[in-house]
């Protein structure tokens, strides 16, 4: 089956750039760069809109009673063979929408990229979902869990775009500007503050290690949630909270280690942006992480802020054992690399189409 010119729609029922939505953006500029008609239905107001020139931006209404005849109007005159659906909410209702005017030449796919067991396990029943993808195997055995077959479950790793580790400062400038010193080995962290990043499992690590010439820099985590935490430990001196940060290249190139901290992750953008950046990853054991990182970084328990800390020592005391975890990870780039995602999605959806066309 050629796959020259597809009619594909990416749904996200998601408003804000989180890191799926981010990953269905990346995703869908390489099918349009790769010549596919490609629209991408969202919320009105959803910040990820207008970040790829070569696709159709399409806002759903205001009024979520309405998205449901939006839709099926716009699938009528787009007229696609494959829906691809993103977020919790847009599968719950692509699984009901399905149902209704599902067409004989249409494949429907669902991502899930988290691994949380939903509340609500019907809408992952539907037999109107052709196919879910998954970005870890982690999260592909929760799917099982909760009764999808293994026959519908495709994992597909998340992937990051060149551009997305490409600086525009450089290092010495940069270092400069959040003042630190040359000689200072910079543990560098991006999370947010929701409980479950283990912002407060990396500062209690750091309040522990014995030696000084070290600095955490934190990239968005907000400071004012963590103030009366880094005073209690006594290094208020040592953290630096830059918060959201447009360009994260300019940080990640001046990072010596990669912290992930996380009580719970499937397959984070963040981990794939260390891993361009060739650097040393210390993560908790957590999701999809040890099946990328087992062997090729240091592993902990996650909570466990005393062995994080051991790892962080051994690594800001020791050059020549970052420089050898750096050599085992800068092979790992390949499995992430855009092109390789989408080559590997068109081939699950050639499949599937097979399938359907019998």
């Amino acid at each position: 089956m050629v796959l020259s010119s597809l009619r594909i729609v990416f749904f996200s029922s998601s408003s804000t750039s989180s890191g799926g939505t981010r990953q269905a953006l990346y995703t869908i500029q390489e099918l349009s760069k790769l010549g596919h008609n490609t629209a991408f239905i969202i919320p009105k107001g959803a910040t990820i809109i207008n970040k790829c020139s070569k696709t159709n931006w399409i806002e759903l209404p205001k009024d979520v009673k309405k998205w449901k005849t939006f839709f099926k109007e716009f699938i009528d005159s787009f007229n696609p063979s494959i829906i691809h659906v993103y977020h919790n909410k847009a599968i719950k209702r692509m699984a009901w929408w399905s149902l209704f005017f599902k067409q004989k030449n249409m494949i429907i796919l669902a991502h899930r990229g988290v691994v949380f067991v939903p509340n609500n396990p019907f809408p992952y029943w539907s037999p109107g979902i052709d196919c879910f993808t998954v970005n870890s195997l982690a999260c592909a055995k929760t799917l099982k869990k909760i009764g999808v077959p293994k026959r519908k479950i495709k994992l597909l790793y998340n992937s990051i775009p060149r551009n997305r580790v490409a600086s525009n400062l450089e290092p010495a400038l940069v270092r400069e500007k959040i003042r630190i010193s040359k000689t200072d080995v910079v543990i560098g962290s991006i999370s947010g503050d929701a409980s479950y990043k283990g912002v407060d499992i990396l500062l209690k690590a750091a309040s522990l290690l014995k030696v000084d010439n070290w600095r955490l820099i934190l990239i968005g985590p907000q400071k004012e949630k963590w103030t009366h935490l880094i005073s209690r430990l006594k290094i208020e001196k040592k953290v630096c909270f830059l918060g959201h940060i447009n360009n994260i290249a300019d940080y990640l190139q001046i990072m010596d280690i990669f912290c992930i901290p996380s009580l719970s992750e499937s397959m984070p953008n963040t981990l794939l942006e260390a891993i361009f950046a060739g650097l040393p990853i210390v993560s908790s054991k957590v999701g999809g992480i040890p099946e990328v990182l087992e062997g090729r970084g240091f592993l902990f328990k996650p909570g466990d802020f005393k062995q994080l800390a051991l790892y962080l020592e051994q690594l800001i005391t020791s050059e020549s054992l970052r420089e050898e975890i750096k050599s085992k990870i800068i092979p790992l780039q390949k499995l992430f690399l855009p092109e390789v995602k989408t080559q590997k999605l068109l081939n699950i959806y050639k499949e599937l189409l097979q399938k359907n066309n019998g």
